[in-house]
Order: C-alpha cells, then structure tokens, then sequence
C-alpha cells in the first residue's frame, strides 16, 4: 500500500511473503522504485515492512518491486 507524504515522496508498506514461500529467515528488504517515463530507477533497502521513499519527481508516476 502507498500513500502520499510530499508531492517528491510516499509511504510505502506491504506484508511479508508467507512463511512457505521463504528461504529462511528475512533479514531486510530491497525496493526497486522505478520511473515509468523514463525508466530510471534505484533502490532502498529497509529492516521493517514498511519505508518512505523520498527525492522523486512531482507528476511522475513510479512502480515498486520488493524483494525479501
């Protein structure tokens, strides 16, 4: 789930993979932030389930993948 924070940044939250779809126990999180226009993208790394992603482009629209 997201919502917004700034016009440049959101809050970002999601749920665990389910204890069957882990390979052992979860250290972190990396999140992909991707700009659709341009295709520009980093990552953010975060210890809990949830960050804000900042420094991002007003009027931009952007997609997250996170990775366990």
């Amino acid at each position: 789930m997201a919502s917004d924070i700034t016009s440049e940044s959101f809050y970002l939250s999601w749920s665990p993979p389910p204890v069957e779809d882990r390979n052992g126990p979860i250290t972190g999180y990396a999140i992909q932030v991707t700009n659709v226009g341009t295709g520009e993208n980093f990552t953010v790394t975060s210890q809990e389930n949830s960050t804000e992603i900042r420094s991002l482009r007003p009027f931009t629209t952007y997609t997250c993948v996170i990775a366990a």
